[in-house]
């Protein structure tokens, strides 16, 4: 059997009774350590109650013989931060188990997908497709990240905007908004002069924070980590209330 169990925001602290004891009632652990990031704590945490637990890298977890192999005769445990099928990657475990007749049991947990846009006080229903921001260079910049936050923009929804990872951090936020300048200077839009952005950051972890401000105004918080973006659209009076009371405002030098 192939358990596929999230952490959710909070990571091991807020884990569940259910899925604690499905864990404890598998022979082979493997916890994700490449499509999220976790706090500390939750690393010693595990490490202290599963001796046993395998860290999974991106490699173990896309070319995944040995976990299908090992859940066609025993119980699998992989652990995820956030909810366990919000990943591309762990449906596509899924699948290979599913075709191979292995049962899958889910065990589902809070997302940052959900979490970031709640916290910040924005309705859920008015987020639009969450967009990634990727490490650029010379050779790879894509405008269509900048093209789809205007889409959204241009049917009033708010978009949340994913950091990529990268040695177990996400993006710095300087980098992050560099990045969203100049892809909006090469597409020659007016998004970012015009609208406030917030970012979450710490999302369920000690020192949680919630920062509202203009783009440029972000330098000032430094190189946080984990953290990700959110574009407003228009706010409603009741979002205008609850951004202005669930938000720190950052105030430009």
């Amino acid at each position: 059997m192939l358990r596929l169990i999230g952490l959710g925001i909070h990571g091991f602290r807020g884990i569940s009774v259910d899925a604690l004891t499905a864990i404890q009632d598998s022979q082979h652990i493997f916890f994700d350590t490449y499509t999220s990031i976790t706090d500390e704590m939750s690393v010693i945490a595990l490490k202290e109650k599963f001796s046993s637990v395998v860290f999974a890298d991106r490699d173990m977890l896309e070319n995944s013989s040995r976990i299908i192999g090992l859940s066609e005769k025993e119980n699998v445990s992989v652990i995820v931060v956030g909810d366990p099928l919000s990943a591309t990657t762990h449906n596509q475990l899924r699948l290979e188990a599913v075709r191979k007749g292995i049962k899958v049991e889910i065990f589902p947990a809070s997302t940052i997908v959900t979490y970031a846009p709640s916290i910040a006080g924005l309705y859920l229903y008015r987020m639009g497709p969450p967009v990634s921001i990727p490490f650029t260079d010379s050779k790879f910049f894509p405008a269509s990240v900048y093209r789809k936050i205007r889409k959204n923009l241009d049917s009033d929804l708010h978009t949340l905007l994913l950091l990529d990872l990268k040695e177990g951090k996400t993006m710095p936020l300087p980098t992050a908004c560099d990045t969203l300048k100049e892809m909006e200077a090469r597409e020659k839009g007016d998004i970012l002069g015009k609208t406030e952005i917030i970012a979450v950051c710490s999302a369920g972890m000690d020192g949680e924070s919630v920062f509202i401000g203009k783009i440029d105004d972000f330098a000032t918080l430094g190189d946080r980590s984990p953290c990700c973006l959110i574009i407003p659209s228009s706010l409603s009076d009741t979002e205008k209330e609850f951004v202005e009371a669930f938000t720190t405002r950052i105030i430009g030098t």
